[in-house]
């Protein structure tokens, strides 16, 4: 068997030279050139048959691209503008001027309802001193503002909705002084509210993953308090409890 040689470098070079050649010559040719399902052009760029809006894009002018309106992902975009289209309407919650702050809940599933929150929080003492409470029933055309008490300022700071049940709502509230801690309850969706007092000051409320009525809350001040009635009744399960270590274990 005669040993292998490298090849000549006059030949090497010849090679790259008829290769240099070829390149250029496709650089020069007009118009894209297909390569399996995807054109591209002779900057390099890879042009797409349609953008967002359906159309089409990425072509030099007077190219078209081929078969365009007959492939299935340019017909389901077609599909997809013709279905969607956003309705839109305005109303002012008058009397919230100067709130800052929203919340805005929809329950889905078919319902109509839509809650707000609004509030003033100020920034300095890290409270909320106003607050008031929206709710719809006609997927947000009317918005019709809840009394929780009358004749009583309440502050509601918050809004907790059960995950199993989307119509068991909680209100975190307070009066205007912090006096009087208290939860207001609903079980239809914001329509009623039942007022509970309660002994402490809850910063965050968590609803048990599959087990509606059943509640956590956490206090600041580091205790942690247990409901199994939807926040009628509490039991104080722990002192001393770090915030971020606080969940329900299924």
């Amino acid at each position: 068997m005669a040993p292998l040689r490298p090849e000549e470098p006059g030949s090497a070079a010849a090679y790259l030279c008829v290769f240099l050649l070829t390149v250029s010559a496709w650089m020069a040719l007009p118009g894209p050139v297909r390569c399996g399902s995807v054109a591209l052009n002779r900057r390099g760029w890879e042009d797409r048959t349609f953008d967002l809006n359906g159309g089409e894009r990425g072509f030099l002018p007077g190219q078209k691209a081929v078969g365009a309106g007959s492939t299935p992902r340019f017909r389901r975009a077609l599909s997809w503008d013709k279905q969607m289209s956003l309705l839109s309407s305005s109303f002012v919650l008058k009397g919230d001027a100067t709130h800052n702050q929203a919340m805005v809940h929809w329950t889905g599933e078919n319902s109509s309802v839509i809650l707000i929150l609004t509030k003033y929080y100020h920034a300095d003492s890290t409270k909320v001193l106003e607050s008031s409470l929206w709710r719809s029933s006609d997927y947000g055309t009317t918005y019709t503002k809840l009394n929780l008490m009358p004749g009583t300022t309440i502050v509601v700071t918050s809004f907790y909705i059960c995950p199993t049940n989307k119509k068991k709502v909680i209100l975190v509230g307070s009066s205007i002084n912090e006096r009087d801690q208290m939860l207001f309850i609903s079980t239809d969706e914001g329509s009623s509210f039942q007022r509970q007092s309660i002994d402490f000051t809850p910063d965050t409320l968590i609803f048990h993953p599959k087990e509606e009525d059943k509640l956590l809350a956490y206090c600041k001040e580091g205790r942690l308090f247990a409901s199994a009635d939807l926040g009628r009744k509490w039991t104080l399960l722990q002192e001393r409890v770090t915030k971020d270590r606080v969940f329900w274990s299924v």
